[in-house]
């Protein structure tokens, strides 16, 4: 079994439905924000019950804020359906916050903490000052298109 923590971002006109809860073993992914392409193929992978997303208050709370904002910048699309997905379906796992901060810039230390506490090996970010703290805990932190090649891909091939 491989355990993942993703911090993601895909176009915002696209919208993937009601994904699946994996209580089989399945990958886990802990997902940030929605903008581009790989990150949109990641959400239909969970879709598909390949991989599973997981979230902390922490996490959701800032997928609304981030959600509004963008909502405003983009007028006509809409991150609600997205959030409410994400929100329902998605394991909502206590993180605890870090005893220290290890990111630098600390607001992105709950996706590690949330990592930690969900036992995920890997977050998936394109996120620069998370991408740096890459081997806190031994938990690797690898940018969207890193993960399709090295594991989707790789996944379909097979």
């Amino acid at each position: 079994m491989l355990d993942l923590s993703v911090q993601i971002s895909a176009r915002p006109s696209r919208r993937p439905e009601a994904g699946n809860e994996d209580s089989h073993g399945h990958k886990c992914i802990c997902v940030r924000r929605v903008f581009s392409e790989p990150p949109y193929q990641i959400l239909a992978a969970w879709k598909e019950g390949r991989v599973q997303i997981v979230v902390s208050p922490e996490i959701l709370e800032e997928y609304r804020r981030v959600g509004e904002i963008l909502s405003e910048d983009h007028p006509g699309n809409t991150f609600e359906p997205l959030l409410e997905l994400v929100s329902q379906n998605a394991p909502l796992v206590s993180a605890p916050p870090l005893y220290k901060n290890v990111c630098e810039d600390p607001d992105d230390d709950k996706f590690l903490a949330c990592a930690l506490a969900s036992g995920s090996l890997i977050i998936i970010s394109g996120d620069r000052h998370l991408l740096k703290a890459t081997g806190y805990h031994k938990i690797e932190i690898i940018k969207p298109r890193e993960f399709l090649s090295r594991y989707l891909y790789t996944e379909l091939k097979t």
